[in-house]
């Protein structure tokens, strides 16, 4: 693995690190010591998974300093150590802000999503970030593969049934983000 101040941005595929925070001065930190080698032995199949950017805007050199470039370096430096690199990511197209923002630009979500997604795409490949992979969460593959994800961890017994309350809109009847609700809360008075 190789270890940031910020943590941990790429795994070996066949081992998880145990990462085990330890106090010191009341604030949570990650284990320190000596920096692990990069060294993997023979060629090792390394998985480079970066942070999915939200399709809601284009991206700027900020964020893409934070996901794309150590990201993209880390992979890079593997690759040039012999080892079989899978460098993925794509853009996050679920959420509360694809929402609010298709709203204040008065587009559907799907609309907002295909535009910033070649948006992003196109400035990450003019930056020369390398991606094996680059995807959306709305293709059928990706909904594929976190149905089976989801599935798998509800029949093991992951997941706990239960009922909960949620701020319904009722001129659209959707469910409610919190940044959409104003006020103190029947229920708990917060």
């Amino acid at each position: 693995t190789l270890r940031t101040g910020h943590g941990f941005i790429g795994l070996r595929v066949t081992e998880m690190p145990r990462i085990i925070p330890r106090v010191v001065r009341g604030k949570s930190r990650f284990p320190t010591g000596p920096a692990r080698s990069l060294r993997l032995g023979a060629m090792s199949h390394v998985l480079s998974a970066v942070a999915w950017p939200y399709a809601n805007g284009p991206r700027h050199i900020g964020h893409v300093s934070g996901f794309g470039v150590p990201s993209d370096v880390f992979s890079r430096y593997m690759r040039m150590a012999g080892h079989d690199v899978l460098m993925v990511s794509g853009t996050d197209e679920h959420g509360t802000p694809i929402l609010v923002q298709s709203e204040q630009e008065g587009a559907s979500p799907r609309e907002l999503a295909d535009r910033y997604n070649r948006v992003i795409v196109q400035d990450l490949h003019d930056l020369g970030l390398a991606y094996d992979l680059f995807t959306r969460t709305t293709t059928r593959n990706h909904y594929a593969v976190t149905q089976a994800l989801f599935t798998g961890l509800y029949d093991n017994g992951y997941f706990v049934e239960q009922t909960t309350y949620g701020a319904i809109s009722p001129s659209t009847g959707r469910t409610l983000p919190d940044r959409y609700i104003e006020g103190e809360c029947p229920i708990c008075g917060y």
